[in-house]
């Protein structure tokens, strides 16, 4: 599958799995804002790498990605009725995407030291 192409199928799917996750998850209760980051399907389309960014505590974190991944497979249905244009879903494999966290933690650590430089 060409390079543009993969391009084309990652960012369809993040729109519309953000938007289930957003609007179609009202069953499931979720604690935190839960953002989808990223999807990285692979060239043969078996399988979609869909990277998930929660802000919160480390228990809202576990809570809303634990949601998420039970709801796994309603998301992959719905996923599939609005990409019809797909001959077959990938199988969608979640992970908790951590670089906002990493990000905050950089940010505080170099405001820290531009604190201690001014004493």
């Amino acid at each position: 599958m060409s390079k543009i192409r993969l391009e084309r199928v990652n960012s369809e799917m993040l729109k519309n799995i953000s938007e289930i996750i957003r609007a179609g998850l009202k069953d499931v209760e979720l604690t935190a804002m839960t953002s989808v980051m990223y999807v990285k399907v692979t060239a043969d389309l078996e399988h979609a790498k869909v990277g998930i960014s929660v802000l919160g505590d480390e228990n809202a974190k576990k809570t809303n990605f634990e949601a998420v991944c039970a709801s796994k497979g309603y998301i992959k249905r719905e996923l599939a009725r609005r990409m019809g244009h797909m001959h077959a879903m990938p199988e969608l494999h979640f992970e908790l995407d951590t670089s906002l966290d990493y990000g905050d933690r950089i940010d505080r650590i170099i405001k820290d030291l531009k604190d201690e430089d001014r004493f």
